[in-house]
């Protein structure tokens, strides 16, 4: 359940989140064992309550605060579309996703709210010759983005950059 439909429970130190054999969700409010003023399932969303007090532990303990995380895919819309539902989750929990692709997909990326970056290399998806000769058919574009990080670095366009798969692909 996540922190909107649930209230000032999703961040509450007297509250538990229950789950039915049904695999429904609740939140029990422990205060409900002590005082009658609590009830022991409250209707959600809550948003007043004498009882309640902020957990100590933050949502994300290693940072303490939203992360800004970059997500990277270079591909047709078939390899795009799964990372833009990755970003569209992480922004959904607080996160600031940073995506970056090739300039052709820049339109779509920021029309979703997302901060965009260009990465290359620049290929142009209508032009099929190109696109055959830098795409393996068993290994996609590994070919190309192998070749074009490897030009950055002998260019010097990344300077002080350790030879490491930046570029990476599922």
């Amino acid at each position: 359940m996540d922190d909107d439909r649930a209230g000032l429970c999703a961040s509450c130190v007297h509250a538990q989140l229950v789950t039915s054999s049904r695999g429904s969700t609740f939140y029990l409010c422990r205060l409900s064992f002590t005082d009658p003023r609590f009830p022991r399932y409250p209707p959600l969303p809550v948003l007043t309550c004498a009882g309640y007090e902020p957990t100590r532990e933050p949502a994300n303990p290693r940072t303490r605060e939203p992360c800004r995380i970059l997500i990277t895919s270079w591909g047709s819309f078939g390899d795009v579309y799964p990372h833009v539902g990755l970003a569209l989750a992480l922004k959904a929990r607080g996160h600031r996703p940073v995506i970056a692709m090739p300039e052709f997909y820049r339109a779509l990326i920021e029309t979703l709210g997302f901060e965009f970056r260009a990465v290359g290399p620049m290929i142009d998806p209508d032009d099929r010759a190109t696109i055959a000769r830098v795409m393996d058919p068993i290994r996609g574009s590994g070919r190309a983005l192998v070749k074009a990080d490897s030009d950055a670095v002998a260019a010097g366009r990344l300077r002080g950059a350790r030879r490491s798969r930046a570029l990476t692909w599922i």
